[in-house]
This record gives structure tokens, C-alpha cells and sequence, in this order.
């Protein structure tokens, strides 16, 4: 070091070296005041999410000036070797975990971008023949579906196979355990979230048999191995592939009824990565992010996919700010303020490629007290796009039972349902979301993609908005792009119950 430049013993190796080390910093302190975590650049794998409590308040953590640290909720996955199977030429490497049951994983990220678990068709959709088995009402789902001849087979590994069927504003994750190809009827393990129609739209993916397109991979975990398919000028000398292991990589946990919460902690220039969130199998109680997970026999939510956690999640947290950090390649929502989570702002971030939407604020229920209610927060000159990677029917910024937030000068793009969604409360009952401004932002290609791909559900919205609202103003807004399959693709739609609203000065344009 220079003569008068202070000296130090070199970085922590991990994140949870320095928080503990700025905890105990505190203690000898005996009282909290602001401090400073400053990361390098690489990418720091987590063996579990990053927990924030009360007593780390007061805490500055951005990127080291010029680099990009990038937080990850995955692994690694090495030993690659060029292998031929069935005359097809593909990369291989082994996996002991999965073989183990102890890893499964639906997503891969090769060199920093997202690939797609094999996939039948390569792109567009199958439409439904027909079904064989009468719903007693609309909101009964099947267990089996009647398919073209041609577009499905008895594959050897069918039964390791996804269909995701599309039905109205949702999609159903569908197990495969059969296929008869002689009366084309597919059975799954599940039971769709709501009636399948004639030529509703679905696909399969994760079937072996479907591994023929370049960027396609497959995961047999029985064996232990997963396969990938090269791109053109990849190579295996260059070759980073990432697989996601958590749920979450960032938990900021305050105690609500104890009035303990997360305050003052500002996030700036870091990247979160890496997670995934899959629906329970039978028999499993999962309860993720603070919401229950379905029933174990249904494959998906009623809409939103609003119990896909947040890669990060908070409950109990006021006056934090993320600051130009990235929230990308991720199976769940990008970020969730939860109950108690007040006066936060979430301003110049990137958040994309995301497995469900990008921004949760608020809950279903309704809260009483103050404390309890998620409430003013502001999410602010963000680019939030590319979503509904897993679960179509995931959301831009979804508000729940959420009043006083303000939504101002984003972007928001390519999203298969909803660009912006406020309300939980069907009809004129109880509601939460009033108050809530949504100004100067520009939200496009929701239902369709940019690139061509949808629609694929109908009944949404650039903004769709529900229940008694009073003081909440949709004002100077650009909608347009907005598509859907059977009805809507609206670009502002007011539901049942919508009112005490102001929408003015929207430009709305190409919607159907």
C-alpha cells in the first residue's frame, strides 16, 4: 500500500463472512449505525438465501466501482464430454445429486442465457383435440386430454415430460404418466387449474425424444446425466453452464408483530440470479414466500401464478432501496414486498428473464393494522421484461391488497398475460389497493412477444384492475402491443367491482 493509504488483511471470501463480521462489529458497538459492504466482481454461489433480520439495519451493500458481482442461487454444473446417443451428437455430464433424488431442475443458463429444456414442438403450440372427460363446471380441471394424431408418442421417456396446457388466464404444469397412441389420450398426475377447452394450446417439454434443436437440453435424473444440444460456435473449452438449486437467494425478514422490522438497508449495483421454484409433488406441504403452495393435485394457481415466490422476498421491511441492480435468470417472480413491507423503492433496475413475473407488492389478505400492511412503495424507472418463462401467466408488477404505491416511468414488455395488475378483491367487498399512482410508463408486447411468440391466454391487460380502488390515477401512460387468444387483450381493463379510478391521458394502440 502507498504511505498514508490504509491497509487491510484482503477481502472476505464469502457473503455470509463479511455479514457475520459486520454483526459482531455491531455488537462490540452495542448499537447499530451505517455500515458499508462494498462486493467484487464474480459470481458468488449461495448453499443457502441471504437473510436479513432487524439487527442488520443500517446497511449500505453495493458492487465494487466497475465490477458486477453477481449473487447466484445455483450451481455450476462441470465435466462436460462430447458423447453420441441414438446417432445424435450432444454434450454430456454427470449429476450425481439428481440420480440421489437430492437436485431437480426445470431451467439452464449456458454462458449467461436461458436455454430451453427440450421441447415439443421446437416453437408455436399444439392445439387440444378434445376432451374426453366432461367438467362438472368451468373451474374443474382434467386429468387427460385427446390429442392430434402425430403430436404426441409413447416415448420411451414420455413420463419424465411436462405438458403446459394454456386455459383462459392460466397455465397448467401437467405431470405425463401416459400416453395411448392408439386413442391419442395423454394422463398426467395432475389435474389442470381449470376446464380445457377444444384448441386450447399446449406443449411438452423434458421428454428425451425432443432433444433436436440446438440449445435444447435434458435432464435424466434417474441416471444422473443431463444432455445438452450445442449451439452453432459453442464450445467446450468456453462452455459455463448454471442450474438453480434455491427458491430464493435474498430473505428480508422482519418480525411484524413484534414491530421489528428491516429498515434503512440500500442495495446498489448488484445482480441476483439463479433460482427456481417448482409446484409440490403429492404428499408435500410446501408453503414458499408466505404463501401456500396449491393443492398437490392441481398443476398450477388460480391466477397470476400469485404463489410463485419472489427470488427475493421481504416481510417486515421499510425504507430499503434497490438501486440500479438486476434481478435476471430466474424460475420465480424477481422481487416480493410482503406483508409489513412499506416505504421501499425499487428504482433504475433490470429485471428479466424471469420464470413468472417481476414485481410483487402487497398480499391477498387484508390487513388491519398499519404495521401489517404492505403499503407507498415505489418502483421507479425499472426495465422489467421477458417473463413468463415457467408460468405464462405471471405479471409485469402485480398489487394486492396494497394501497399508496406508486408505479412511475418503467418499462414494461413481453409478458404472455398482464403488463400491470392492482386489485384483489372481486366486486364491490373490502379492498386495499387505493391510492396507487401509475404514471409515464410504457408497457408493450403483453400477450405477444416481441419476437412473434403468443398469444397463449386470454382475459388480460396492459393494466387490468379489480375491486373498489378510490384515488387510484392511470394517468399518461403508452399501451400497446396487446394480444390474446380466445377474448380480451385490452390495453386498460377495469373488472368487476372497478372503481374511484381515473384513467387519463393513456395512449392505447394494436390490441385485439
Amino acid at each position: 500500500a502507498a504511505p498514508n493509504r490504509q491497509r487491510t488483511d484482503g477481502p472476505f471470501a464469502t457473503i455470509p463472512h463479511a455479514l457475520q463480521a459486520i454483526r459482531d462489529h455491531r455488537r462490540q458497538l452495542r448499537g447499530l449505525t451505517v455500515i458499508t459492504l462494498v462486493q467484487r466482481g464474480g459470481t458468488y454461489f449461495l448453499d443457502q438465501p441471504i437473510v436479513l433480520q432487524p439487527p442488520d439495519s443500517m446497511l449500505e451493500w453495493s458492487a465494487y466501482p466497475g465490477e458486477k458481482p453477481v449473487i447466484s442461487g445455483g450451481r455450476a454444473i462441470t465435466g462436460w464430454r462430447e458423447v453420441t446417443v441414438n446417432g445424435r451428437k450432444l454434450w454430456a455430464a454427470d449429476i450425481p445429486q439428481t440420480r440421489d433424488g437430492k437436485w431437480y431442475f426445470r431451467e439452464l443458463w449456458v454462458n449467461g442465457e436461458r436455454r430451453v429444456r427440450a421441447r415439443h414442438p421446437n416453437t408455436g403450440y399444439f392445439k387440444i383435440k378434445n376432451l374426453p372427460d366432461k367438467a362438472a363446471q368451468w373451474t374443474d380441471g382434467h386429468r387427460r386430454l385427446e390429442f392430434n394424431a402425430g403430436d404426441l408418442h409413447n416415448w420411451a421417456s414420455v413420463t419424465n415430460g411436462e405438458v403446459v396446457a394454456m386455459a383462459r388466464w392460466v397455465e397448467s404444469r401437467l405431470p405425463v404418466t401416459a400416453v395411448d397412441e392408439a386413442k391419442h389420450i395423454v394422463n398426467f398426475g395432475k389435474r389442470s387449474v381449470f376446464e380445457l377447452q377444444k384448441d386450447d394450446l399446449y406443449y411438452i417439454e423434458g421428454v428425451f425424444e425432443a432433444l433436436d434443436a440446438p440449445g435444447e437440453w435434458y435432464l435424466d435424473a434417474a441416471a444422473g446425466v443431463i444432455y445438452y444440444c450445442p449451439k452453432r460456435g459453442e464450445r467446450l473449452k468456453n462452455f459455463t453452464a448454471i442450474a438453480p438449486v434455491l427458491s430464493q437467494v435474498l430473505r428480508l425478514t422482519g418480525d411484524v408483530e413484534k414491530g421489528e422490522f428491516v429498515r434503512d438497508v440500500k442495495f446498489n449495483g448488484l445482480t441476483f440470479a439463479h433460482t427456481e421454484w417448482n409446484l409440490p409433488n403429492p404428499g408435500d406441504k410446501t408453503i414458499t414466500g408466505g404463501w401456500p403452495a396449491p393443492a398437490n393435485e392441481v398443476g398450477g394457481f388460480n391466477q397470476a401464478a400469485v404463489g410463485v415466490p419472489g427470488a427475493i422476498w421481504g416481510e417486515g421491511v421499510q425504507h430499503c432501496v434497490f438501486t440500479n441492480c438486476t434481478i435476471a435468470h430466474v424460475g420465480t417472480y424477481g422481487i416480493e414486498l410482503a406483508r409489513g413491507c412499506s416505504r421501499n423503492r425499487l428504482t433504475h433496475c433490470n429485471i428479466y428473464d424471469l420464470g413468472a413475473g417481476g414485481v410483487r407488492l402487497g398480499e391477498a389478505a387484508i390487513r388491519k393494522t398499519e404495521n401489517e400492511m404492505a403499503q407507498g412503495n415505489e418502483v421507479s424507472d425499472c426495465r422489467i421484461h421477458h417473463g413468463g418463462k415457467m408460468f405464462q401467466s405471471g405479471i409485469g408488477v402485480w398489487i394486492g391488497q396494497s394501497p399508496n404505491n406508486v408505479l412511475s416511468h418503467n418499462e414494461i414488455n413481453d409478458f404472455y398475460y398482464t403488463g400491470i395488475s392492482i386489485g384483489w378483491t372481486w366486486g364491490y367487498g373490502p379492498a386495499l389497493a387505493s391510492n396507487n399512482i401509475v404514471e409515464f410508463n410504457h408497457v408493450h408486447h403483453i400477450g405477444v412477444a416481441s419476437d412473434g411468440d403468443g398469444p397463449v391466454l386470454s382475459d388480460m391487460a396492459g393494466i387490468y384492475m379489480l375491486g373498489k380502488q378510490p384515488g387510484t390515477r392511470v394517468v399518461n401512460n403508452l399501451w400497446h402491443d396487446v394480444a390474446a387468444t380466445k377474448y380480451g387483450g385490452w390495453g386498460l381493463y377495469t373488472d368487476e367491482g372497478s372503481s374511484g379510478i381515473l384513467l387519463e391521458s393513456n395512449l392505447v394502440y394494436r390490441t385485439t
